[in-house]
């Protein structure tokens, strides 16, 4: 009794094994009655693809995905052909991963040289219309809709073994074209032909594989890392004319790029380069000495922004510089009389001074040390020492200016002949320097 029950519990067991192992589905439409044996039994100079797409309903239209499907799976195949053939193994990259990157060139099937001596040359694509033929099936499992897609499509050895060698054609050129521009690395004379290497390497992305693949990426950081490097030296400069270099690890570096200016006071009159040196001549009659007046130069495309504010030095300028001269003669009258019993006195003096600024440069008075000297019996005495303090006058920009000056409890002699000398003490408002200014032998009218 007991060996026919564990014979019964087997037999249960095994039929519900084999339930769980077979696939329940319904096929609901085809293309044909019967699947075609190309799709089990593939055939010689034949590929076969599929697309599987989901659907939601019966109804629901997914025919072109599945067939992008399709195509893709034999672009795959293809592609897979070339790896094994060629890519036997890489540590650096995974089979899966140099197969996706060489379906984009399998997409084409066009030769990067576009000579005629590419023996895949005559393959100008895999499209749906050169399929031989075709199959679709929709099926019904698990409360699910499925399309299956297939497609024959003709691809023969001889065309594989010639795509097998053109790639590899090709990827010697390539691989000649990164070592020129390896060998050039440090030897570049214009920012033009760096860029033009980038863009060569940038085109072969996605076509290389392996360790060529990685030494084109170096390559590529390596020259954007050049343009990088480049700054924009000063030359020289002087008031009205900067010259200027740029320079690739200390040495100059030629472009055919159009600086851009951007200026503040400055107006830009003129450039042309000579040989590496780019002269600029510009116009600062509109730069304001209290303000911050620059140039600044610009040199930008999609792959280099290179930017530099020269400042504008406005000390050895006209505008700065202070030119003075004091003037003959100093009058002197009085400002207030004191009435007296048998003669009226002088309260206070009024000194009037005339000066010539020659230069455009602003500036403040500070004091004046006058020694006045009269004539007696035709000779020349010291009469009085006046220092006018803390005047604090402002002057702006060049002319005659005239100021006053009061001094009190002061007096002079009835003599009409005298003259003066002395210093003057003021400050240039653009530098914040104290300077002074030595005269002599000044008229003075009293």
């Amino acid at each position: 009794m007991k060996n026919y029950i564990n014979s019964y519990l087997i037999i249960i067991l095994s039929i519900l094994i084999l339930s769980s192992c077979s696939t329940n589905y319904k096929v609901l439409s085809r293309s044909s009655k019967t699947s075609p044996n190309w799709i089990s039994a593939p055939q010689k100079d034949f590929f076969v693809g599929k697309g599987q797409v989901s659907l939601k309903s019966i109804t629901e239209n997914q025919f072109s995905l599945a067939q992008e499907k399709a195509l893709y799976d034999i672009k795959s195949k293809i592609a897979g052909g070339i790896v094994e053939n060629i890519y036997h193994s890489s540590s650096l990259y995974t089979k899966e991963e140099i197969t996706n990157d060489i379906i984009k060139y399998v997409e084409t099937f066009k030769s990067f040289t576009s000579t005629s001596s590419s023996k895949s040359a005559y393959i100008s694509g895999i499209t749906i219309n050169k399929c031989e033929d075709y199959f679709w099936e929709i099926i019904k499992t698990d409360k699910k809709y499925i399309l299956h897609y297939y497609i024959k499509y003709p691809f023969s050895s001889q065309q594989m073994k010639d795509l097998i060698y053109d790639w590899k054609l090709e990827e010697e050129k390539r691989m000649s074209i990164l070592q020129t521009i390896k060998s050039k690395l440090n030897n570049y004379s214009t920012i033009e032909s760096i860029q033009t290497d980038i863009k060569k390497i940038q085109s072969m992305d996605g076509i290389l594989q392996g360790t060529i693949k990685t030494e084109a990426q170096v390559l590529k950081s390596q020259l954007k890392s050049r343009l990088g490097s480049i700054n924009i030296s000063i030359n020289k400069h002087s008031l009205g004319l900067l010259s200027i270099n740029l320079k690739l690890n200390g040495k100059s570096i030629k472009t055919d790029l159009k600086p851009v200016f951007e200026t503040n006071g400055a107006k830009i009159k003129s450039y042309n380069w000579s040989s590496n040196t780019l002269h600029i001549k510009y116009d600062y009659d509109n730069c304001n000495i209290y303000k911050n007046n620059y140039i600044k130069l610009i040199f930008k495309n999609d792959n280099i922004n290179l930017t530099e504010e020269v400042s504008i030095d406005l000390s050895n300028s006209p505008k700065t510089k202070i030119n003075l001269k004091l003037n003959s003669p100093i009058s002197i009258t009085c400002g207030e009389w004191k009435r007296g019993l048998f003669i009226n006195t002088c309260k206070s003096y009024i000194f009037d001074f005339s000066m010539d600024n020659f230069s455009k440069g602003d500036f403040k008075i500070n004091k004046i040390e006058l020694v006045i000297k009269k004539e007696t019996y035709g000779r020349w005495h010291v009469d009085d020492n006046i220092v006018f303090d803390n005047i604090n006058k402002s002057f702006y920009g060049n002319g005659t200016f005239t100021f006053r000056l009061q001094l009190p409890g002061h007096y002079f002699s009835d003599t009409k002949t005298y003259k003066g000398e002395g210093k003057i003490y003021y400050t240039e408002k653009y530098s914040g320097l104290q300077k002074q200014l030595k005269f002599r032998n000044i008229k003075i009218n009293s």
